[in-house]
């Protein structure tokens, strides 16, 4: 059976979590390092991620040499990335003791403790595996740090800079706290956002807390928030009037962590609860 012939055997294998047939097409040959899926943009490796919860299949081809560091043609991710962006810290795992490269970057400069910082599941857990792998959270060549994320999770903002990550560092002049606060914005004009994609409170606070600069200015030049521009932060929050937990946060610079046990710093639900 020549390489062609095989691709599209082989990819039903891969979604069928068939062990088995995979095993023989290796036998007989298969390039498990060549880009042969989706358009000759993806590997075997990538594919078997991309389905999900084929973790026996995963292990079954890091054995037989698939290599984690090959990228896709598009986008340039390898497999670490991959399994981050779908937030499987078990294939996360594989692929750091098959010796993945940790540092890697896709285009945008994006690396692995990126995707798996703004992750919708086990965003903490991936974190920690990265960093105790030892990946970096300095900022790429645009000044981008995994802080500039689409973070859910104020523990990951605490792993990150406890990591060594700049909580005051800027990409395109927008730093972690400007970012966080534009997504309220977001969210006012893109009501479509997912629950995953909405602004957090508990984040902002958790960037305060660790010394994030509440006084600083917007750049001139915002991609969604272009009235924002030169402007401080907690003018512009209270000009758009973002929710009161975060103006709150913002105009005093002091967090204390938005939880059940801090009535002062409530999350716009509690809040309406107690209406």
């Amino acid at each position: 059976m020549n390489t062609k012939a095989m691709i599209k055997p082989m990819q039903t294998a891969i979604y069928r979590g068939d062990l088995k047939s995979i095993s023989q097409f290796i036998e007989q040959g298969f390039p498990l390092n060549k880009l042969m899926f989706n358009g000759e943009n993806r590997t075997a490796l990538h594919l078997a991620i991309e389905v999900g919860g084929r973790h026996k299949v995963i292990k079954l081809l890091l054995a037989a040499g698939a290599d984690p560091d090959v990228k896709t043609d598009q986008f340039k991710e390898t497999a670490l990335h991959e399994a981050c962006n779908e937030g499987d810290l078990v294939v996360v795992e594989l692929l750091l003791e098959a010796g993945a490269k940790i540092d890697l970057q896709m285009d945008y400069g994006i690396t692995p403790v990126m995707l798996a910082a703004e992750a919708p599941k086990k965003g903490k857990e991936m974190v920690a595996a990265l960093l105790a792998s030892g990946a970096s959270v300095a900022p790429n060549e645009q000044g981008r740090n995994p802080l500039h994320s689409n973070i859910k999770d104020p523990e990951i903002v605490d792993q990150l800079v406890k990591a060594g990550a700049d909580v005051n560092g800027t990409f395109h002049g927008v730093t972690p706290l400007m970012f966080a606060v534009e997504k309220f914005f977001i969210s006012k004009s893109a009501p479509y956002l997912g629950p995953h994609d909405k602004p957090q409170p508990k984040v902002v606070a958790a960037l305060i807390a660790n010394g994030a600069v509440p006084k600083a200015k917007f750049p001139r030049a915002m991609q969604y928030a272009d009235d924002a521009k030169d402007q401080p932060i907690a003018d512009y929050a209270r000009r758009k009037k973002l929710p009161a937990s975060v103006l709150q946060m913002l105009e005093s610079g002091n967090s204390s962590r938005p939880s059940e046990k801090s009535p002062s710093v409530k999350t716009d639900k509690t809040a309406k609860r107690k209406k």
